[in-house]
């Protein structure tokens, strides 16, 4: 395994300085997950400990599959390297990457890697290796190319509605995701003129053709295998696979696309050409997909970051966050942690007590605009001890029925179908302990 490099990064939005770990090699056969990772876009994209904003790290890469035997060199044009001096590096880095294999996996095609002039260059050989057509690559290059000009049309009122009347049929839940992950990349990037086009754009949009506000499906059990994925991704409407795929993401990895692959492989094999072209659509949806929710989430990210700056730099912070309540969800608070982590990490105590005095006043405020009953549920799954559990109940009387057991026998299922074997059993105890009371 060749292991990341670390290198000091000056952060773009608020300018502090860090260091952070740099991938300069990815091979597919022996770290499998940062394939995943540069698909997705998170390789060498690290957050800002100070503000959160998601710093992409300007670094070469060598990339290599075995299976496909297949040997990439990017080097980014802003490094500005000259041709000879490419070279060297693009040869340090295939005689390291060689140095790491073992003598029969050293292949010369290692040596004369093929060469990638951009990142998105280098993204559509390793699709093409895994059998993603081109002319699936060019249609979601054709979203964004529309995208653009629709937001160059944004002050000429008729070519803009021109192009929206053009279009209609495009501007799908995917593609108002597109727009959102268009707004905070310009608004990381500090171009507000883009970020203010985008939202009227947006606006417009909504305006003409609505958006789709129906709920999104149960998350799968944990217990569900593979086959059952598979079956729930050909069963979703083609406008609902982006959900599916959002409320099971995790399930999403590397090893869930080698699967597929591996039936795409046996149908072929086996001369089930309609299977193998089902599941090969399948797979091409579905990497879709998770780059239009993983683009959504890095979304919520940059607003929780955003979210988290306003409130430190508060005259009051405790007054910001009663402000800004409705504003915190799962991304500020998981922003918010990674800070305290942070924090503990660099040994500064005072600042990760601090944020761990703010995340525990937020807690409170979020759970007391709560009703009554999920008050007491939260306080009792709080609480370890059954005596301690008991002064709670003693406090609250009137709230001691069926749908408080019931409410907590909910809590133990969602538990279960997460994987999250203790807070199931956890909650199964407070369970009995009210129905003994009962």
């Amino acid at each position: 395994m060749i292991p990341p490099q670390p290198v000091p990064v000056r952060c773009p939005q608020c300018q502090t300085a860090f260091n952070a770990p740099v991938q300069t090699i990815v091979d597919v056969g022996q770290q499998p997950h940062l394939k995943e990772a540069l698909l997705r876009g998170q390789l060498n994209v690290v957050p800002c400990p100070n503000c959160g904003a998601r710093v992409r790290l300007g670094a070469p890469l060598f990339y290599h599959d075995p299976a496909h035997q297949l040997a990439v060199a990017y080097i980014p044009m802003e490094l500005g390297l000259s041709r000879d001096d490419q070279e060297k590096l693009i040869g340090r880095l295939s005689n390291t990457l060689t140095d790491s294999l073992p003598p029969e996996q050293r292949k010369f095609y290692i040596l004369q890697p093929k060469t990638a002039l951009t990142q998105q260059g280098l993204i559509e050989m390793i699709l093409e290796a895994d059998g993603i057509t081109r002319d699936v690559i060019e249609a979601q290059a054709g979203r964004v190319r529309l995208l653009n000009d629709l937001v160059n049309a944004v002050s000429q009122d008729d070519k803009l509605q021109e192009l929206i009347e053009a279009n209609k049929d495009t501007f799908d839940y995917n593609f108002f995701l597109l727009i959102a992950g268009a707004m905070e990349d310009a608004q990381a990037a500090g171009d507000e003129l883009r970020a203010r086009r985008l939202a009227k754009l947006r606006d417009q949009l909504v305006a003409v053709v609505g958006v789709d506000e129906s709920p999104l499906p149960e998350p799968l059990p944990a217990s569900a295998t593979f086959d059952d994925l598979v079956q729930a991704l050909t069963e979703a409407p083609n406008d609902g696979l982006v959900d599916v795929v959002a409320v099971n993401r995790p399930r999403f990895d590397y090893f869930f696309f080698q699967a597929l692959t591996s039936q795409i492989d046996a149908a072929q094999a086996s001369g089930d050409t309609a299977k193998a072209q089902q599941l090969t659509d399948l797979r091409e949806r579905v990497l879709e997909a998770v780059d239009t929710v993983d683009r959504e989430m890095q979304a919520s990210l940059r607003q929780g970051a955003s979210l988290l700056q306003t409130i430190l730099e508060a005259e009051d912070p405790q007054q910001a966050v009663q402000e800004h309540l409705d504003e915190m969800d799962d991304a500020f608070l998981l922003v918010l942690s990674a800070n305290i982590q942070q924090a503990h990490e660099q040994g500064q105590a005072e600042i990760a007590q601090a944020l761990e005095g703010l995340y525990a006043y937020i807690l409170s405020r979020l759970e007391s605009a709560l009703p009554p009953l999920l008050q007491v549920v939260n306080r009792l799954l709080r609480l370890e001890e059954p005596a301690q559990r008991a002064e709670v109940l003693d406090m609250e009387p009137s709230l001691i029925n069926d749908d408080l057991a019931e409410l907590l026998d909910r809590v133990a299922q969602d538990a279960d179908e997460q994987g999250r074997a203790d807070l199931a059993q956890h909650a199964r105890t407070i369970r009995d302990e009210v129905k003994a009371r009962l």
